[in-house]
């Protein structure tokens, strides 16, 4: 396509491709296949390099291991296109405060009648640990861009409450196992809650899962990566502080290891 007295990549990008390379590209990926990946990827794991394998195998080509990488460099720039294009949106709707999206993401949970009785709990809401998304420490490249967005929690922000827990106090006399009390028998029987069950994975991944929080309808509220450690007591306290920042005190929160936080 000509281009005089422009950028290459912006006439590719005015009749639908996005060049691989930011300086005279000499292969573009079309927004359509581009879109057809990120669809992709939200319902199926999907590797970069499969998807790009079967596009080579519907064009009949061999695979070229750099067009793995070619592909990666345009998807990237593709999705930094939609979140530029989401984020001017906000601005134009004036949606662009930073805790819009937590307060007003679920219409059941934020949306009041007039004249509406007070409820025990403005909100419901549950909060559990994942470990199934971990990363090794010395998989791959480390990117050290930070990726923008409203759903996760800086890892500054946790960390100012990884010495927040109370010392436990070792129990005297017979206990009901089934209580569900702080100083239940089933607090030390939770693995999660005991960092020695951790300590070999701190040395293998760098991130070993998520520590997510959901309202009862389902809409994801906050998202905590949770860095060399198990679901440690930090996690659940920093997204109960930012959930009584923004939303107030008046929230009932569940979580499957309730007891050995009230414990905290």
């Amino acid at each position: 396509f000509p281009y005089p007295g422009g950028w290459a990549n912006s006439t590719l990008a005015r009749h639908g491709f996005i060049g691989t390379s930011p300086i005279d590209p000499h292969t573009a990926i079309s927004f359509k296949v581009l879109e057809t990946y990120r669809a992709l990827r939200g319902r199926a794991y999907t590797p970069r390099q499969a998807f790009v394998r079967t596009i080579d195998d519907l064009h009949g080509c061999p695979h070229n291991h750099s067009a793995v990488r070619q592909f990666s460099n345009a998807f990237d720039v593709y999705i930094r296109i939609l979140c530029e294009v989401d984020r001017r949106i906000a601005v134009c709707l004036k949606r662009d405060d930073p805790d819009w999206r937590l307060k007003n993401s679920c219409p059941p949970c934020s949306y009041k009648c007039e004249d509406e009785p007070a409820l025990l709990f403005e909100r419901l809401l549950t909060v559990d640990g994942n470990n199934s998304l971990k990363r090794f420490r010395n998989a791959g490249a480390f990117d050290p861009r930070t990726f923008e967005s409203n759903y996760f929690l800086t890892t500054e922000f946790v960390d100012k409450f990884q010495n927040e827990i109370k010392a436990k106090k070792k129990p005297t006399g017979s206990r009901d196992p089934t209580s569900g009390a702080p100083d239940s028998e089933c607090t030390d029987r939770w693995k999660n809650t005991d960092p020695t069950h951790t300590k070999a994975m701190w040395k293998a991944f760098e991130e070993s899962g998520i520590f997510a929080c959901a309202c009862r309808h389902g809409f994801i509220a906050i998202v905590a990566d949770m860095i060399r450690s198990g679901e440690l007591a930090k996690y659940p306290i920093a997204v109960t502080r930012k959930l009584l920042d923004v939303l107030g005190h008046n929230l009932g929160i569940g979580y499957d290891i309730g007891c050995a936080f009230c414990a905290t």
